[in-house]
């Protein structure tokens, strides 16, 4: 039950968090960037990658173009690998309307559910605890 708790404060901050990638481009840009891409490679979706509050990483480029068939439990193998985090730290994922997707799920099955379709992005919220026991 601790762990749920360690969470909530993160959960009412979702929709107030904006990130360099939303302050750069508008909703247009980004749908046209996100069609382009979408044409060059129909086998990917596009993902955005948005922290929550009080995260002290950083990624070089949030906007992700994942193969449709990798599982969630991959793509936070892959944020994982380019955050370069420590094993014992926790990684856990939300969509935009505070929805917690289950680790086997494919990303196509979450794309065509909860992507933008005023900018065709799948917007995933990520935030990193310690639930191991072990400094962050």
């Amino acid at each position: 039950m601790n762990y749920l708790i360690n969470i909530l404060p993160y959960l009412t901050s979702i929709n107030n968090n904006k990130n360099m990638y939303d302050i750069s481009y508008s909703k247009n840009q980004r749908l046209k960037y996100a069609n382009d891409m979408l044409e060059k490679h129909p086998n990917r979706v596009p993902i955005i990658v948005k922290f929550y509050d009080n995260i002290k990483y950083h990624l070089n480029n949030p906007y992700f173009m994942c193969k449709k068939n990798i599982t969630i439990s991959e793509f936070l193998l892959i944020i994982r690998k380019r955050l370069k985090i420590n094993k014992n730290v926790a990684i856990f994922l939300f969509l935009d309307n505070n929805i917690l997707p289950s680790i086997s799920n494919r990303i196509e099955e979450i794309y065509n559910k909860h992507h933008d379709p005023d900018t065709n992005d799948l917007v995933v919220y990520i935030t990193l605890e310690n639930c191991f026991g072990s400094l962050m």
